[in-house]
């Protein structure tokens, strides 16, 4: 697949908004930056109409960007996905992003840095009002703009005495239809909207097997 994009930057090819398309391997579409640098790798066609609305939403989740993508626009959106925008912001494509040059995903690499960087964000804003609880792991109860909405969860969650929960609106971390919410320090969210009254006493147990998926969180 590098090999077919390394040769595509070295040959003529039709140029969409400034990238050139390949037909990969597994039926895969891929979408070379202008030098060569960068593929885009998708499963199947994943270019759409670029919208303003798109781009500010970005601009408001994102709080920093990656520069020197060969003309690629990072487009960092509030719930954690990452897509990637022509030189021309007249197409968003959704797929991978990797380095030509030895094969990383950076888009893996970007995502996991995005998510680290939320968890500081809400921790330089955190008082020690927003602090619940003294146990080894930490995770923050991201509210919304109603945080009494949210008070039956945080009375759940501190069953768990080994839990420090941070409770903070988060309306800037998460889109609002995330919220209420559960984020850790790795960056990982668990959406709890519309999670149904009769379910909260499972929630310790719930967080619990959240945790064991990856690495348990320490507290920060």
């Amino acid at each position: 697949m590098l090999a077919r994009a390394r040769e595509a930057a070295q040959t003529p090819a039709p140029v969409d908004g400034g990238l050139r398309r390949l037909t990969l391997p597994n039926r895969r579409i891929g979408y070379l930056s202008a030098r060569g640098r960068y593929l885009i790798v998708c499963d199947g066609e994943c270019r759409r109409a670029a919208s303003p609305s798109l781009f500010a939403a970005g601009m408001a989740a994102a709080g920093h960007r990656h520069a020197s993508l060969d003309g690629l626009e990072e487009v960092f959106l509030p719930h954690g996905q990452i897509v990637y925008a022509d030189p021309a912001r007249r197409g968003v494509y959704w797929g991978r992003l990797l380095d030509v040059s030895d094969g990383r995903d950076l888009t893996q690499a970007h995502a996991d840095e995005f998510a680290r960087a939320r968890w500081q964000r809400l921790m330089r804003d955190a008082t020690p009002a927003d602090v619940h609880g003294e146990g080894r792991f930490a995770a923050a109860l991201l509210t919304g703009d109603d945080p009494n909405a949210a008070e039956p969860l945080r009375q759940v969650l501190l069953r768990r005495r080994d839990l420090r929960l941070y409770v903070l609106p988060g309306a800037d971390i998460l889109a609002a239809g995330q919220l209420p919410a559960l984020l850790t320090p790795d960056g990982r969210v668990l959406s709890l909207a519309g999670l149904p009254a009769a379910a909260r006493p499972f929630l310790p147990g719930v967080l619990r097997a959240w945790q064991a998926e990856g690495d348990a969180p320490s507290a920060r």
